[in-house]
């Protein structure tokens, strides 16, 4: 399986860490049991869960931030999937049929691969200015 593909895969929750690749690229996004226990993965339609009446009833805002942050990093993972999936398809794919030959699957391998860097470069590179900036204030 191509790495691209495998990331992608790993990002949706659709296989575990162990799929992605060890060249940057996110390494099991949903996977933790900690997120799993907030209610976090890709079937977070339900909303908050039962967790949070622990306590005598009362919320648990740090459990809330979790989960909100886990519902943040679903939709820009499937954010970025949907792009980058377009894009390679407008890119590699001239006529639609019912498989892929190689020159179209080599195609989509290396957009993925190139797609991915470049969005771990941009992700590195905002998070250090954030850093940077919040250091400073």
């Amino acid at each position: 399986m191509p790495r691209a593909a495998a990331v992608a895969r790993c990002m949706l929750g659709v296989v575990g860490p162990a799929a992605s690749s060890s060249r940057g690229a996110p390494r099991g996004l949903f996977s933790s049991g900690r997120a799993r226990r907030a209610g976090g993965g890709a079937g977070m339609e339900g909303g908050f869960g039962s967790e949070f009446g622990a306590a005598g009833g009362k919320l648990d805002p740090g459990l809330i931030m979790e989960q909100v942050k886990v519902q943040i990093a679903v939709a820009n993972a499937q954010e970025l999937l949907q792009r980058m999936t377009d894009k390679c398809f407008r890119k590699c794919i001239g006529k639609p049929g019912s498989s892929l030959d190689n020159s179209e699957q080599k195609c989509i391998a290396m957009c993925m691969d190139r797609y991915m860097d470049a969005w771990n470069t941009v992700s590195r590179a905002y998070n250090s200015r954030l850093q940077r900036e919040r250091a400073n204030m």
